[in-house]
C-alpha cells in the first residue's frame, strides 16, 4: 500500500503519508463502528456516550485516533521492516516459525475453552469425567 501511494503521489513523502493517515483513519474508524453496531448494540463491551467526540456512542477521536497512528506506523515502518527481515531469512526457517506460532495460537485458543470442573475436564460442550 505504501508503495502504491508513493507511486501515485510521484514518489513525494509527505503526500503519500498524509493521504495514507486519512485513508487509514477512515478504514479503521469504519470497522471500529461496524463492530460497534454490530456486537455492542446494548452498549455492555463499551460505551463512550460519555467521551467528547463520540459518535453514537460506539466511537470516539481518541481511540480512532490512536488506531490509525498505530496502523500507520505499521504501514510505514514495522511492516517494512519485518518483510526485509522475513526475506532474508530462509524458507524452511520461516515455514518452521510460521507452524509454530500457528500452534502456540491453537493450544492457547484450546486453554480459553477448557477448564476443569467438578464433572471433570470441561472443553467447550464437552465433558470428559474422570473413572
Amino acid at each position: 500500500a505504501s508503495r502504491w501511494l508513493l507511486k501515485k503521489t510521484g514518489n513525494r513523502v509527505l503526500p503519500a503519508v498524509l493521504l495514507s493517515f486519512l485513508l487509514t483513519a477512515l478504514f479503521c474508524t469504519s470497522i471500529d463502528f461496524t463492530t460497534g453496531m454490530i456486537a455492542n448494540q446494548d452498549y455492555s463491551l463499551w460505551d463512550y456516550r460519555a467521551l467528547p467526540f463520540n459518535f453514537m456512542g460506539q466511537v470516539c477521536l481518541q481511540n480512532s485516533t490512536v488506531y490509525t497512528v498505530a496502523a500507520s506506523l505499521i504501514l510505514w515502518i514495522f511492516y517494512p521492516l519485518m518483510d526485509r527481515g522475513l526475506r532474508r531469512m530462509p524458507r524452511s526457517f520461516t515455514d518452521g516459525l510460521f507452524f509454530a506460532l500457528l500452534g502456540v495460537y491453537a493450544f492457547s485458543a484450546l486453554l480459553h475453552f477448557m477448564y476443569v470442573g467438578d464433572a471433570g475436564l470441561i472443553v467447550g460442550d464437552f465433558v470428559m469425567k474422570p473413572e
